[in-house]
């Protein structure tokens, strides 16, 4: 059996601590003060590390704070940058809010990139 050599051999999450969410986390200890019965269980999942989802142009407001934050703590931040031209796909459940009016999509490019 012959094995793929990839170019870059080196895992660039090896060794790293993922930065937790910011949002999951306060959700989480939301959670435990409405299930006090539950609280020691979900305690466990407060600072799991996780993507931050970019999911609407409101929330590109959020990485900055949210790089910064994992800087401080030395810790590996992760994105999944979800909102992009024509993403909808007619599947009635993404955001979409990037469209392309014409052939080149110009006008959709644009506003992504601002």
């Amino acid at each position: 059996m012959s094995h793929f050599k990839h170019a870059n051999a080196s895992n660039p999450f090896n060794g790293k601590t993922l930065f937790a969410n910011p949002l999951f986390t306060s959700e989480v200890k939301t959670a435990e003060t409405a299930y006090p019965r539950e609280a020691s269980e979900m305690k466990t999942t407060e600072h799991i590390g996780a993507a931050n989802w970019i999911d609407s142009m409101s929330k590109i407001s959020s990485v900055e704070p949210i790089l910064k934050a994992a800087q401080a703590s030395g810790e590996l931040p992760m994105f999944v940058i979800y909102d992009l031209p024509n993403r909808d796909c007619d599947a009635l459940a993404s955001n979409g809010e990037i469209l392309c009016e014409d052939s080149n999509c110009q006008g959709g490019l644009t506003t992504y990139k601002t």
